[in-house]
């Protein structure tokens, strides 16, 4: 008998061994994360956001602290406290959300940061590795003692910048008497307070914790879900395209009474509409399938994803690849303050397997923000703690699956366009992604997308639907490259040529030449670096920049659309370290 039992042991090791050989580990202190969260007595623990902020390729951290917000600069996939170099000063006590956005559309990432009791401010990206505060040049005034939770950047208006919505929390007890504030970008650098005239102030007794701007029916126009903490009614704005919202929460199925803490939004079973997860206490967290006529149904419980813990960050990722949605949910009490991840089986049901895959944690966790810190094109998590536990970041082993990252750049929109709607269609099926303002609890993930292909080689077709309407539609996107999509030009970039390293440097002669509008250009790297490739017109003037970030060694090819420039001689360069070439051009119209 024992032997039947050792045996029987054995064989459950070397089938989760395989099951799950994709796998999560904690690799904070060796990539150098060193951020702690002094528990507070209001609401505890702070947020963190992803985010490329120097444009260098790779994304970058920034973590709230207990009294101070810490900034990591990716350093070859390890993190650098380079926060007193950046101008990001905010001391205070209880801070909280961490929100990016490209405000002034000037293609450099600036970002929003609240506290419960020393004020929020927004910071400027100066493209210089620097941080001016501009809060109140900006015109954004909240009152300095104000307890302000959460925010999110969205393009309410369709106008190509993005406006801001926040979330006042009030006395830690009792109500909230604090009320939110809606600000509308003027485009000039400025805002305007529209809190009353939008309609979408909602009731002075509400405790928000987490907000999403999305457009949840797919009618054109971005809508606000607010979820609310101790026991107050979430709330549901319907954009009505007209500057003003409807609170639609009772129409639409979406009130939860209960300690709402986080949003995630995705398309968990591919009928192509988004859905929510709302996160909340013990008595188990919410689940709003989108029924696409307006309403929403909770299926937490037939889709096995009520947790039972108390869960506070949470978020919609496709930790494998394989093309579906699966779950993460930070906790910090319940049967265990062990964070999960859940994994969609496909067929309307999750399975929980993150202690299996290696999240053990086992602390209090709060904040949950997701982006591809070493660029291996699967997504990473970094979990905020508290009690002066050290934030955990999760590396993702990778897999064998397929993939597809896209950036996308708004040129009308906004320039990082938040609120557009990409999908994807591989091998039959349906893969739709919104690029969010901020989400989960009081964090932001990077917006550059990860495409799941599953075993597909390719991407039959992507299609991005941009904030004001505007639709590109680009086909055959090959696998495990790293794409651009600029609005109007659909998607391109950079695509891997087999799979071989290369023995040296090379730039090759692009072809066809001459050409009109479109040439490909191909390189190659025997070795990890960065890559700056541009075109330049005869007198020296650049003209494009093709490639601008970090990559591993193989052979690539990147498309030039020359529609807009003129006939004549051009010239591409290409560095990398040591490296430099440059080659000769025609265009001909």
């Amino acid at each position: 008998m024992k032997v039947k039992i050792l045996l029987f042991g054995i064989l459950l090791v070397f089938l989760s061994t395989n099951i799950f050989s994709q796998t999560f580990t904690n690799v904070a202190q060796q990539i150098g994360i060193t951020s702690t969260y002094f528990d507070d007595y209001y609401i505890p623990g702070g947020g963190a956001g992803f985010a490329d902020y120097d444009n260098d390729g790779d994304v970058d951290l920034l973590v709230a602290g207990r009294t101070n917000f810490i900034f990591y600069r990716n350093d070859n996939g390890i993190y650098t406290d380079i926060t007193s170099q950046t101008g990001i000063n905010f001391n205070g006590d209880c801070l909280k959300s961490v929100v990016w956005g490209d405000y002034d559309n000037d293609g450099w990432r600036d970002v929003y940061l609240t506290s419960w009791y020393s004020g929020s401010r927004l910071y400027k990206n100066n493209g210089n590795g620097t941080f001016s505060d501009v809060t109140t040049s900006a015109g954004i005034s909240i009152p300095f003692m104000y307890q302000t939770t959460t925010a999110a950047w969205g393009d309410v208006n369709r106008d190509g910048y993005i406006d801001l919505y926040i979330g006042n929390y009030g006395n830690i007890e009792g109500a909230g008497e604090q009320p939110n504030y809606f600000y509308r970008n003027n485009g000039n650098g400025t805002f305007t307070d529209i809190t009353n005239s939008s309609g979408a102030k909602d009731s002075l007794y509400k405790k928000p914790l987490a907000i999403v701007i999305f457009d949840f029916d797919m009618d054109g126009w971005q809508d606000i879900y607010l979820a609310m903490d101790k026991h107050q009614r979430s709330t549901l704005f319907k954009n009505l395209g007209n500057g003003t919202f409807q609170d639609i929460t009772y129409s639409s199925n979406t009130m939860c009474y209960f300690d709402a803490m986080g949003i995630a939004v995705g398309d968990y079973n591919h009928d192509g509409l988004f859905d929510m997860h709302v996160s909340n206490g013990p008595p188990g967290n919410a689940t709003f399938r989108n029924n696409g006529n307006g309403t929403f149904t909770d299926v937490a419980v037939p889709t096995n994803t009520t947790i039972n813990k108390e869960c506070w960050g949470n978020s919609f990722v496709d930790y494998d690849n394989d093309g579906w949605v699966d779950l993460y949910a930070s906790a910090a009490a319940g049967i265990d303050m062990c964070d999960v991840l859940y994994k969609n089986n496909r067929n309307n049901t999750f399975s929980n397997i993150g202690f299996s895959i290696g999240i053990r944690d086992s602390t209090f966790s709060y904040g949950i923000a997701k982006g591809d810190y070493n660029n291996d094109g699967y997504p990473d998590i970094c979990a905020t703690m508290s009690r002066d536990s050290v934030a955990h970041f999760y590396k993702n082993s990778g897999g064998s699956n397929n993939w597809i990252k896209l950036k996308c750049i708004g040129m009308q929109t906004n320039k990082d366009a938040i609120g557009t709607v990409v999908t994807s269609y591989a091998g039959g099926s349906i893969n739709r992604q919104v690029i969010l303002g901020g989400s989960s609890y009081l964090s932001s993930d990077d917006v550059e997308l990860i495409i799941g292909l599953g075993t597909s080689d390719k991407a039959d077709s992507i299609v991005i639907n941009w904030t004001n309407g505007n639709v590109d539609r680009s086909y055959n996107v090959l696998k495990n490259g790293r794409y651009t999509a600029v609005e109007g030009s659909g998607v391109i970039g950079i695509q891997p040529i087999g799979n071989e390293v290369p023995f040296a440097f090379g730039l090759f002669q692009n072809y066809p030449n001459p050409f009109n509008p479109s040439t490909r250009i191909r390189f190659s790297l025997p070795e990890a670096g960065n890559v700056l490739l541009k075109v330049y017109d005869i007198t020296g003037r650049e003209v494009a920049t093709l490639v601008n970030h970090k990559m591993q060694a193989g052979t690539y090819e990147t498309d030039f659309n020359a529609a807009g420039i003129s006939s004549g001689v051009y010239f591409y360069k290409m560095i990398s370290g040591s490296f430099t070439s440059t080659k000769k051009m025609i265009i001909t119209k």
